[in-house]
Protein backbone atom coordinates (compact mmCIF):
# COMPACT_ATOMS: atom_id res chain seq x y z
CA UNK A 1 0.00 0.00 0.00
CA UNK A 2 2.60 2.35 0.88
CA UNK A 3 4.54 1.95 -2.48
CA UNK A 4 1.22 2.28 -4.30
CA UNK A 5 0.86 5.63 -2.75
CA UNK A 6 3.86 7.39 -3.72
CA UNK A 7 3.89 5.31 -7.34
CA UNK A 8 2.38 8.22 -8.82
CA UNK A 9 4.98 10.88 -7.73
CA UNK A 10 7.94 8.60 -7.92
CA UNK A 11 9.19 10.51 -11.26
CA UNK A 12 9.49 13.64 -9.64
CA UNK A 13 12.19 12.03 -7.43
CA UNK A 14 13.38 9.09 -9.43
CA UNK A 15 14.12 12.08 -12.25
CA UNK A 16 17.76 13.86 -12.98
CA UNK A 17 17.28 17.12 -14.99
CA UNK A 18 20.85 18.69 -15.99
CA UNK A 19 21.37 21.71 -18.50
CA UNK A 20 24.97 21.84 -19.51
CA UNK A 21 27.27 23.42 -22.83
CA UNK A 22 29.19 21.14 -24.64
CA UNK A 23 32.31 22.81 -25.88
CA UNK A 24 33.67 22.09 -29.53
CA UNK A 25 37.56 21.83 -29.75
CA UNK A 26 39.33 25.78 -30.70
CA UNK A 27 39.20 25.24 -34.42
CA UNK A 28 39.46 28.33 -36.45
CA UNK A 29 36.65 29.59 -37.91
CA UNK A 30 36.05 29.15 -41.66
CA UNK A 31 38.05 25.89 -41.20
CA UNK A 32 36.30 22.48 -40.83
CA UNK A 33 34.08 22.58 -37.62
CA UNK A 34 30.03 23.03 -36.70
CA UNK A 35 28.43 25.55 -38.37
CA UNK A 36 24.89 27.35 -37.68
CA UNK A 37 23.13 28.18 -41.27
CA UNK A 38 21.09 31.35 -41.30
CA UNK A 39 19.26 33.03 -44.33
CA UNK A 40 19.70 36.78 -42.56
CA UNK A 41 15.96 37.30 -43.17
CA UNK A 42 14.86 35.46 -46.89
CA UNK A 43 12.67 32.69 -47.48
CA UNK A 44 13.65 29.67 -49.34
CA UNK A 45 15.93 26.93 -48.45
CA UNK A 46 19.76 25.58 -49.43
CA UNK A 47 20.31 24.19 -52.78
CA UNK A 48 21.50 20.74 -53.56
CA UNK A 49 24.81 19.87 -54.35
CA UNK A 50 24.46 18.14 -58.27
CA UNK A 51 25.78 15.25 -57.11
CA UNK A 52 24.00 14.41 -54.02
CA UNK A 53 27.13 15.15 -51.58
CA UNK A 54 25.19 18.19 -49.60
CA UNK A 55 24.00 21.33 -49.42
CA UNK A 56 25.00 24.47 -51.20
CA UNK A 57 25.54 27.93 -49.79
CA UNK A 58 22.83 29.13 -52.44
CA UNK A 59 19.24 30.22 -50.86
CA UNK A 60 16.64 29.29 -53.34
CA UNK A 61 12.72 29.91 -53.62
CA UNK A 62 11.92 29.61 -57.59
CA UNK A 63 15.45 30.38 -58.40
CA UNK A 64 18.23 32.15 -56.33
CA UNK A 65 17.34 34.30 -53.91
CA UNK A 66 20.47 34.99 -52.02
CA UNK A 67 23.84 33.20 -50.42
CA UNK A 68 23.04 31.65 -46.54
CA UNK A 69 25.58 32.70 -43.54
CA UNK A 70 27.63 30.66 -41.43
CA UNK A 71 28.31 31.16 -38.08
CA UNK A 72 30.64 29.08 -36.07
CA UNK A 73 29.46 27.29 -33.36
CA UNK A 74 31.95 27.29 -30.13
CA UNK A 75 29.17 25.23 -28.00
CA UNK A 76 25.97 24.01 -27.91
CA UNK A 77 23.13 23.68 -24.67
CA UNK A 78 22.34 19.93 -23.86
CA UNK A 79 19.77 19.33 -21.81
CA UNK A 80 19.93 15.74 -20.03
CA UNK A 81 16.76 13.88 -18.95
CA UNK A 82 17.32 10.69 -16.43
CA UNK A 83 14.48 8.95 -14.90
CA UNK A 84 16.06 6.28 -12.40
CA UNK A 85 14.87 3.14 -13.15
CA UNK A 86 13.58 2.50 -9.17
CA UNK A 87 10.14 0.50 -8.83
CA UNK A 88 8.57 1.96 -5.57
CA UNK A 89 6.62 -1.16 -4.94
CA UNK A 90 10.22 -3.00 -4.10
CA UNK A 91 11.08 0.00 -2.06
CA UNK A 92 7.89 -0.97 -0.29
CA UNK A 93 8.00 -4.54 0.20
CA UNK A 94 11.66 -4.38 1.46
CA UNK A 95 10.87 -2.00 4.14
CA UNK A 96 7.97 -4.52 4.87
CA UNK A 97 9.84 -7.40 4.94
CA UNK A 98 12.49 -5.50 7.35
CA UNK A 99 9.75 -4.71 9.63
CA UNK A 100 8.61 -8.27 9.53
CA UNK A 101 11.92 -9.80 10.16
CA UNK A 102 12.58 -7.30 12.95
CA UNK A 103 9.55 -8.20 14.42
CA UNK A 104 10.72 -12.19 14.59
CA UNK A 105 13.87 -11.19 15.97
CA UNK A 106 11.96 -9.40 18.96
CA UNK A 107 9.96 -12.90 19.38
CA UNK A 108 12.67 -14.80 19.23
CA UNK A 109 14.14 -13.04 22.12
CA UNK A 110 11.64 -13.28 23.75
CA UNK A 111 10.89 -16.98 23.27
CA UNK A 112 14.99 -16.93 24.59
CA UNK A 113 14.09 -14.59 27.46
CA UNK A 114 11.13 -16.57 29.15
Amino acid sequence: MLGGSFFSITPFFRTINQTFNYKFGNEIAGQEGLYRVFFNGNQGQLAKAKDGSGFLGTIVNNGIVDQSRLQKVDSIPVNCNTTLPINPMFIATAIALKSIDMKLDTIKENRKNS
